[in-house]
């Protein structure tokens, strides 16, 4: 006679099935973390991956215990045991499937860490759409077709005691590893929401709503190009050219960039103009762009949602403003995949990792969707021939390399390095040339580190213009991409400088939806829209002022750019 033990262990019983699964995933797992730890080429990867690898078969385990102790408790009850397999099969494969999805975007993930419990339908559809794209989903596919293949082959259980001595180790590791941040997106979105329970504090505002009501806000920043440039006889420079740097703080690059003995920097020093005190309004890349060309500040999410401001793109801007001064304009990525730039329309001449011939000893990185692409420096050719064959030029570089970590992985030098040789390499193209002195030059940067919205060091970004016939100077007074535009049109046509603002609303990134404001004096006070609580705070700002100040300006934006 057969006992309850020895049935358990049969292996076409339902509830054998489901522990089944567990081991598949935990062996298909092993294999995905492998394979993207190796192809990374960066040998400090193996590291988190074997750590997200055991963190994997814990969760594993975990389900296995807590969909076990639930079934007991139903037979328990008399519920009858097939119905409640079957579900097990089901919430086992499920969250397999969810952990088969990670391991090709961990390095990104330990980059930019993120809680994916506050993403929504629209951040998760762009997430796959235009960052992972469907053919990065061939884990999940390969894991499914795994499991269903492994279900058909009998094979014998471990006894309980030695799916408890192999059990033991990953439980007792995973609880040392808990006590920091995991490098695994689902523990640690897990830990970044139990904290933000436990530590955050109470509600001290309401959460930001639609516009109800008619409201009204100045808003004249987007005619700052066209009315300064329209009325300019002559422009001091024939070429403009801006290269926006992906994620530097202004910390790092006077730290990492303005010393280098004999840079960039050094070069330019005696025709250059510093601003210390300039900002970003937004930690992502696109919404920062659109604000340095149009002067207009998004006051959304990035990509939560690109369409609920995509009307901002048709606003005057500097684009178009030197299109009637007659330049022809260029905007250039080595991006692979770029569906976000701004003022799309408005450029004569779009430039992608296609257009560019490959040379010999670029670097290139594959991987999602727009991580894909070759380094920055297959660019420079182009951009100096197209400013050899055109009388006035506006060119707008976006960097690609530090977008993703496999570039310092790949190049083992540091993104500031690397972008301080191809700006050399860039000058000495220009002076061979004889560009140079018709060149004005523009180095600046979107945003900082993305993950940590509120750090008010994160929204500090370096601005640098440099030219011919440019005085040596040095300002701290507080500007934003808002500013952008006058301060390039001070330089092109000697219009005043924008005064320095007393304060500034900034955003988050689409990881949070966190709002803030950063003054001269420098205070700041960030609030999380989704708790309605201070994330952090300097000096004696009022929430609940900054919460007016800003649904102020969303109503202004969704009446003016959203009829």
């Amino acid at each position: 006679m057969r006992t309850k033990n020895s049935e358990c262990r049969t292996s076409d019983t339902p509830w054998c099935r489901s522990t089944r699964l567990i081991g598949v995933f935990a062996v298909i797992q092993l294999g995905l973390h492998a394979w993207f730890a190796s192809s990374a080429a960066d040998p400090r990867m193996w590291m988190p991956h074997a750590v997200a690898w055991i963190l994997d078969v814990f969760l594993l385990l975990l389900a296995g215990v807590i969909l076990w102790g639930v079934g007991r408790t139903l037979r328990y009850c008399g519920c009858p045991p097939k119905p409640w397999f079957i579900a097990c099969n089901v919430l086992t494969f499920l969250l397999g499937m969810i952990l088969a999805s990670y391991p090709g975007l961990l390095t990104e993930f330990l980059a930019f860490p993120m809680n994916i419990f506050r993403a929504d339908c629209a951040t998760g559809w762009y997430f796959v759409i235009e960052y992972l794209g469907w053919t990065r989903l061939w884990p999940l596919l390969l894991s499914g077709v795994a499991v269903v293949l492994a279900s058909r082959i009998p094979w014998r259980e471990p006894s309980p005691k030695g799916m408890f001595l192999m059990a033991l180790p990953v439980v007792l590791f995973s609880m040392v590893v808990l006590t920091g941040p995991a490098p695994h997106p689902l523990i640690y979105s897990v830990q970044d929401s139990s904290k933000a329970w436990l530590t955050g504090g109470k509600r001290v505002v309401p959460s930001l709503s639609r516009p109800t009501r008619s409201f009204s806000l100045a808003d004249k920043a987007s005619d700052v190009a066209s009315t300064q440039l329209r009325n300019a006889k002559r422009l001091r420079y024939d070429h403009v050219l801006i290269f926006v740097m992906e994620g530097v703080t202004t910390d790092r690059f006077e730290r990492e960039f303005l010393s280098r003995p004999q840079g960039y920097y050094a070069k330019v020093r005696d025709r250059s103009a510093w601003f210390s005190g300039y900002h970003t309004t937004n930690l992502d890349s696109y919404t920062s762009l659109i604000a340095m060309l149009t002067s207009v500040q998004v006051p959304y999410r990035c990509y939560a949602n690109p369409h609920s401001y995509d009307a901002v793109n048709d606003s005057p801007n500097l684009v178009a403003a030197l299109r009637q001064q007659e330049c022809h304009t260029l905007y250039v990525s080595t991006a692979q995949y770029h569906p976000f730039i701004p003022v799309r329309r408005d450029w004569d001449r779009i430039m992608l990792m296609s257009d560019f011939p490959q040379r010999e000893g670029l670097v290139t990185v594959a991987g999602s969707k727009v991580e894909e692409g070759v380094e920055d420096r297959a660019a420079i050719p182009a951009i100096v021939e197209f400013v050899k064959t055109h009388p006035r030029t506006l060119v707008m570089q976006e960097m690609l390399v530090g977008h993703s970590p496999q570039w310092m992985a790949r190049m083992r030098k540091s993104q500031l390095e690397y972008y301080d040789e191809i700006l050399l390499e860039l000058l000495r193209d220009l002076e061979e040339n004889q560009l140079i002195d018709r060149t004005l030059l523009v180095l600046v940067s979107d945003h900082g580190d993305r993950a940590n919205s509120a750090n008010a060091r994160n929204y500090n970004v370096p601005l640098l213009v440099a030219g011919q016939g440019i005085s040596p100077m040095r300002t701290s007074s507080l500007l934003s991409h808002m500013d952008l535009q006058q301060v390039i049109c001070h330089f092109l046509a000697d219009q005043p400088l924008p005064q320095g603002s007393e304060s500034l609303l900034t955003v988050g990134s689409t990881e949070r939806w966190v709002y803030g404001k950063v003054t001269a004096r420098g205070n700041h006070l960030f609030i999380d829209n989704d708790t309605g609580a201070i994330l952090s705070s300097h000096g004696r700002l009022n929430a609940l002022s900054l919460y007016e100040q800003f649904q102020g300006l969303l109503n202004a934006f969704v009446l003016r750019y959203q009829p």
